[in-house]
């Protein structure tokens, strides 16, 4: 069986913020290496709406990502959390459908089998053939549970 791995969660509030301004601190915090970065609205001191942005990464390099954090953001202060974390094993395959070649993320283990078209393939095939996305994305599913990926 597969055994948690450690990772560090860096949280901090910010009301100061643009919206505009959070996404691209979103998009350069995972560049920087980021494992997640997600936002959550909550209401701050003095009820003022604001953000809480928490960054996950490698325990290695929760300093290095807190000074990014700093860098990117508004914020004045950082809390840090280290937890551990049970993540499913990955896999990519590739299933053929009248639309094209579709890669399939396979998400596996801890007794869960799960499987993905990845959207920008349903995207592409999709504009490619000028059929609906979800009709691409559903044929794409199918496809990916008729195939044993190990053989």
């Amino acid at each position: 069986m597969d055994t948690p791995s450690r990772v560090v969660e860096l949280r901090c509030n910010v009301d100061d913020m643009t919206p505009e301004a959070i996404g691209l601190a979103i998009e350069r915090l995972m560049a920087l290496g980021a494992l997640d970065v997600y936002v959550v609205p909550v209401v701050m001191k003095k009820n003022r709406p604001g953000h809480l942005i928490v960054l996950l990464c490698a325990e290695a390099r929760a300093d290095e990502m807190a000074e990014h954090l700093f860098q990117n953001t508004t914020t004045i202060g950082i809390r840090r959390v280290a937890c551990d974390r049970y993540v499913l094993r990955r896999a990519f395959y590739t299933v053929d459908t009248p639309y094209g070649p579709i890669r399939i993320k396979r998400s596996y283990g801890y007794g869960a089998d799960q499987r993905k078209p990845e959207y920008e393939d349903c995207v592409k095939a999709a504009q490619a053939s000028g059929v609906p996305f979800e009709q691409v994305r559903r044929v794409a599913l199918e496809r990916a549970w008729q195939v044993n990926p190990e053989d």
